[in-house]
């Protein structure tokens, strides 16, 4: 299996990160002043694996309590979403515009659905958004791809972006 399409369906943060570093783009879609100021693959590792954890200890929680009366078994599924909902915002929408960003840097356009593409496409079929986006922005004929490198390439590589690329038009996903 290729490293890449395993990361984009089974820790879709790390696809993200790999492809805004490549990208050189700041957490809000923005050029990144520095290679330094990227996103690093580390922290994105270390927040999903906290992420996972609390999740992880509050069900143990639930389950290993038989105890709990059925208010506060909603008090914890309340403090789920509580928790959920804004990191689930905020990966969505670092994804919508690195997807609106890479279409811009290699002229591609939307085909379907104005304004709203990458929103629906980002959403509804997330891994098949990362992994058009790693194939756009890295060459995987020419270069190994690696599972946890803040660009998911070696790191000897500087990913040049296309100055002039000529217009680009593909099929939409959805």
């Amino acid at each position: 299996f290729h490293p890449f399409a395993v990361i984009s369906c089974f820790c879709p943060q790390i696809a993200l990160s790999q492809i805004m570093a490549r990208m050189r783009l700041t957490s809000d879609g923005r050029s990144a002043a520095s290679l330094n100021s990227r996103i690093r693959v580390k922290s994105v590792l270390g927040l999903t694996i906290g992420f996972i954890s609390l999740n992880a200890l509050l069900v143990y929680v639930l389950v290993l309590s038989p105890q709990i009366a059925q208010i506060e078994i909603g008090m914890f599924c309340l403090g789920l979403i509580l928790l959920q909902t804004p990191i689930l915002y905020c990966f969505y929408h670092m994804l919508i515009k690195t997807r609106r960003a890479v279409r811009r840097t290699y002229k591609i356009q939307e085909e379907g659905f104005e304004g709203f593409e990458d929103m629906i496409v980002s959403i509804w079929c997330t891994c098949c958004a990362l992994t058009q986006m790693g194939r756009h922005t890295a060459d995987y004929n020419t270069y190994r791809a690696l599972w946890c490198t803040d660009t998911g390439l070696p790191d000897h590589l500087e990913v040049n972006l296309p100055a002039d690329s000529p217009q680009v038009h593909l099929p939409s996903i959805v």
